[in-house]
């Protein structure tokens, strides 16, 4: 793909195309403002720029995630991501984190800018999935109930 081919028709998709050019990928944030919804930030470019897979999280501060999934982003000029591994360090050293695949039956509600630069859904999304404070996972007998709702999961 050709990233100075790509039609641009308003200020989002040229910031977009910005960042993929000077960082390698772009950060997208959606949160509801009714707060009926949980907030999830999700990558623009980076199966682009690594051909590694896209990254989404949900239920953490724009901030928090903006760290994060440039800490993942960063990480990936040198490795793969395994599906289903505990990873540590992309949080802290302390907290792990797991990534899963993201089933396509998601990415028409979750991904519009990856769609727009890819021009289809031929393109991978891992779930960057977080434990509770306990550092269980929601699918870990005894995880903290209340975080669930922060948290849906996307893949099947």
């Amino acid at each position: 793909m050709d990233i100075e081919a790509i039609e641009i028709k308003d200020k989002a998709e040229k910031k977009v195309i910005d960042d993929i050019k000077q960082y390698g990928w772009s950060i997208m944030h959606v949160f509801d403002d009714k707060n009926e919804l949980p907030n999830f930030s999700y990558s623009v470019g980076i199966f682009h720029t690594f051909k590694q897979p896209e990254i989404i999280v949900y239920g953490m501060p724009n901030d928090s995630a903006q760290i994060l999934i440039n800490n993942v982003g960063s990480s990936l000029k040198d490795t793969d991501i395994v599906e289903g591994k505990e990873y540590r360090g992309f949080i802290n050293d302390q907290v792990p984190c797991v990534f899963r695949k993201v089933s396509q039956d998601h990415y028409k509600e979750h991904f519009g800018f990856n769609t727009w630069l890819y021009k289809n859904n031929d393109f991978p999304v891992m779930q960057l999935i977080w434990p509770d404070k306990g550092l269980k996972f929601p699918w870990d007998k005894g995880f903290d109930e209340t975080k669930r709702q922060q948290q849906p999961l996307l893949f099947s």
